[in-house]
């Protein structure tokens, strides 16, 4: 089968493409996942309820004002970029 992509949504550093095969290609940096629709709904519902969680967080925290959702980016301000972290935390700072 001869796979052909569109692109769906994108940015520098992130993007999604639709594949013919039916799968979603999730590029983040230098990684690009091979994604069921599915899974990619259940992705972005999870994630969301986490950048959800936060907010809640930031914005009950006697240190912090109120915040808005860390994933959209202030009006006229690029978003942050993306990084990839180390399930084993070795990329933290000391």
């Amino acid at each position: 089968m001869d796979h052909k992509t569109r692109c769906l949504a994108g940015t520098n550093h992130c993007n999604v493409l639709q594949c013919s095969c039916g799968m979603l290609h999730v590029t983040l940096g230098p990684i690009t996942m091979r994604v069921d629709p599915r899974a990619a709904g259940t992705l972005h519902a999870v994630l969301g309820e986490a950048l959800d969680r936060l907010t809640i967080e930031a914005s009950t925290s006697r240190d912090a004002a109120p915040a808005a959702r860390p994933a959209v980016a202030e009006a006229g301000k690029p978003a942050p970029l993306l990084r990839l972290a180390s399930s084993r935390g070795d990329d933290l700072p000391s």
